[in-house]
């Protein structure tokens, strides 16, 4: 039996009273996880008057958003809205607890809330539950997963807007500056045994750092010289992959050719995202309150450009999107799905498309295929980008891509 938006919600919510009313729900972006919550509060009320109900958030702007949705439903007079950081400090029995965006939340912080305020009840929201530290198991102890909608049912149902993910393959002239940086990090990370912590360890603690030459048989010099060779070119590495300058070239060339769209960058650092140029820019150095204005009032625009680093990942919920230039990839599953999530939710006739820029032959090839993991996307060189672009051969090359099983599934 097919549902409709709302029933699947209602659907949701249904398992989540099966659970205990202690529970994630794991829905992409876009289906609509803070009305399914203000269902659950609102059928919670009716038979509990007088309970303490509270919402905890990650950052200000998502309290803000709260606070707009529960005055729209008339809610706001029974239930308060906590950035978490704030939650922790309050020692007092909460009744019906919310996490939004929880995954944010699970480390010494996310027990101390529990410890702290005792929840009867406890319903996390969430668009992707796991961690890449791992701590999402603290989580799936205080409120496991209970049902999960993911991108492919919400696209198949019509409750997000279909995209198509291009994975660009820039291919340097200067490739070689990469390779010697990568052979210096394989020769010196090959001294810790290639372990990611214990060189991490020896970099930041002289004491470790120390006692590991000792333990190696080398002088306290020559670990001082691999430790910081090390560090060297983890840095140069990553620099190189993610500041690249054919990177902000192409960018630009999409926003030029794509002047009609709604459209946001995600670039590494605030640099980046100023130099690319024009349109609004979100960040952390400027004012929450200004960040909240640029947002509105690049909302109200019928289209354009927003570039963002990191600011708007999650959480922000910017109508009319449609078109995404990612500059900066990570391993994150989590990351990913979110900025997907920027530009899929459901518009009538809408087709996003996405546009993730990977270096060829660095390590961004393996992080784009460790965080595009189970999702399709199409690979495309630049003169093929040129070309769909251009518009004149762009469904040639999909059809191309579906015909010999060029569209990727990882």
């Amino acid at each position: 039996m097919t549902l409709d938006r709302t029933q699947r919600q209602l659907l949701g919510i249904t398992k989540w009273r099966d659970s205990g009313c202690r529970g994630t729900l794991q829905w992409c972006t876009g289906v609509g996880k803070t009305r399914a919550a203000l269902t659950a509060v609102k059928g919670f009320l009716t038979k509990n008057s007088g309970k303490i109900i509270v919402v905890v958030v990650p950052t200000d702007h998502l309290k803000i958003q709260w606070i707009q949705e529960l005055n729209k439903y008339r809610l706001l007079e029974y239930v308060s809205v906590e950035i978490v950081n704030s939650a922790v400090k309050v020692n007092s029995h909460v009744d019906f607890l919310i996490l939004d965006e929880c995954h944010r939340i699970p480390s010494e912080t996310f027990y101390e809330v529990f410890k702290q305020r005792d929840p009867s009840l406890v319903l996390g929201l969430s668009a992707t539950f796991s961690r890449l530290d791992g701590r999402h198991e603290l989580l799936n102890r205080f409120c496991p997963v209970c049902d999960v909608i993911s991108i492919k049912e919400a696209i198949d149902n019509k409750w997000l807007s279909p995209y198509i993910e291009y994975k660009v393959i820039i291919d340097p002239p200067d490739i070689e500056t990469y390779r010697q940086l990568n052979k210096t990090f394989n020769e010196m990370f090959s001294v810790f045994d290639f372990d990611f912590k214990l060189a991490m360890e020896c970099l930041t603690n002289i004491i470790k750092r120390r006692t590991y030459a000792k333990k190696i048989g080398i002088s306290a010099s020559e670990m001082d010289g691999i430790v910081f060779s090390w560090q060297r070119a983890l840095k140069g590495r990553k620099a190189f992959v993610t500041n690249h300058p054919k990177k902000l070239d192409i960018t630009r060339k999409i926003l030029s050719y794509r002047q009609d769209r709604k459209a946001i960058t995600f670039s590494a650092t605030i640099s980046q995202a100023e130099k690319i140029g024009g349109g609004y820019i979100v960040h952390s150095k400027n004012t929450k309150k200004k960040n909240r204005i640029t947002v509105e009032e690049f909302s109200q625009m019928p289209f354009g450009v927003i570039h963002t680093a990191k600011s708007l990942d999650e959480g922000a919920d910017i109508k009319g999107l449609n078109l995404a230039i990612i500059l900066s990839n990570t391993s994150s599953q989590t990351q990913k799905t979110q900025r997907l999530g920027r530009v899929i939710r459901f518009e009538e006739d809408k087709e996003a498309e996405v546009f993730t820029l990977v270096i060829k032959g660095t390590m961004e090839e393996h992080w784009f295929n460790t965080s595009t993991s189970g999702k399709e996307f199409i690979e495309i060189t630049e003169s093929e980008l040129d070309e769909i672009l251009k518009g004149s051969e762009s469904d040639n090359i999909v059809q191309e891509a579906e015909e010999s099983s060029l569209i990727f599934r990882l």
